[in-house]
């Protein structure tokens, strides 16, 4: 049989446990995914799926190749592989992953977090609901639940002691929810009441709207006229989104958009009175489903911090 493949196909997890006889799956999302027939691989099972419609995988053939067919649980990683079957044998079970969209620029300080685990200088800051952090295909994944309206979870780091920063940051939202925010973010201090401002961006049905915020990790209520909203039709899809967010003693803070994290449009004039109140103390990343209870997952392709104002 001839199998389909997708070298867009990313990442997803299971959207709920299945039986080692079970017949269909669904997932979080089936972005990039190819028509049917094509492979998929989870934990060590190599399963064939007839049959895709949306996130539902089904008429699955389990155990291919060899494989042991085995239960799996819900949110357990599901990738699109090509294996020996398809390229002349190279080993009974052996696999190739088919997919790895990463962005294409290579940066020496890609390793806030690596490939093993989450690094340890990492906080989280929770004023309500949850963030699960994991560590897929090299990159972090963050899954969200139950954040409150105006409550915003941050995921900080020690400021170096520069007084500009710059931070860079490659988001892609995985999944169709429009309860879904985050960006880049600056705070001062580690407390719900500590003062952040936050690149925030937003999914909504209208559209996706960019804003830089401040006030609270249990607040953050204040949009500014200055840089301000800006709307892009449709939902911003589930393509990578590039961000910088700017702080300089001089300038405040300024925000930035980019199509392939190269060619940087600034989206506003920025603040020259600091409402932050000084210079931030951390930085990071903010995480918000706004009141939506569903599971939202967004990963993170990279995250970089320069010393320096790069605007």
């Amino acid at each position: 049989m001839a199998y389909n493949y997708s070298n867009s196909a990313l990442a997803t997890t299971l959207n709920g446990d299945i039986t080692d006889t079970a017949t269909s799956l669904v997932v979080v999302s089936a972005t990039g995914y190819p028509a049917a027939p094509f492979k998929i691989k989870i934990d060590t099972e190599i399963i064939v799926v007839n049959t895709k419609v949306g996130v539902t995988f089904s008429g699955l053939e389990r155990g291919h190749e060899g494989s042991p067919n085995v239960a799996h649980s819900n949110t357990d990683e599901v990738i699109h592989v090509v294996t020996a079957e398809d390229v002349g044998g190279f080993g009974q079970g052996s696999w190739l992953a088919a997919l790895f969209a990463r962005p294409e620029t290579v940066h020496a300080d890609d390793d806030e977090f690596d490939d093993e685990s989450i690094d340890v200088a990492w906080t989280q800051v929770t004023p309500s609901g949850t963030l699960n952090k994991t560590e897929r295909l090299g990159v972090l994944s963050c899954e969200m639940y139950s954040i409150s309206a105006n409550d915003v979870i941050g995921l900080m780091k020690t400021c170096p002691t520069s007084t500009d920063l710059t931070i860079d940051v490659a988001f892609r939202k995985i999944g169709t929810g429009s309860y879904v925010m985050f960006g880049p973010m600056y705070a001062r201090g580690l407390l719900t009441s500590d003062a952040i401002i936050w690149q925030m961006n937003y999914w909504n049905p209208a559209g996706l709207i960019f804003d830089l915020r401040s006030g609270t990790y249990a607040y953050i209520g204040s949009d500014h006229s200055s840089p301000g909203s800006t709307m892009h039709g449709g939902d911003g899809g589930t393509g990578i989104l590039y961000q910088r967010l700017v702080y300089s003693q001089a300038n405040g803070f300024k925000q930035f958009l980019s199509p392939d994290g190269v060619t940087w449009t600034n989206m506003g004039s920025g603040w020259t009175a600091n409402p932050m109140g000084g210079m931030p103390t951390h930085f990071g990343m903010g995480f918000s489903t706004w009141g939506g209870s569903s599971q939202q997952v967004v990963s993170v392709e990279y995250f970089r911090v320069t010393e320096a104002d790069l605007s």
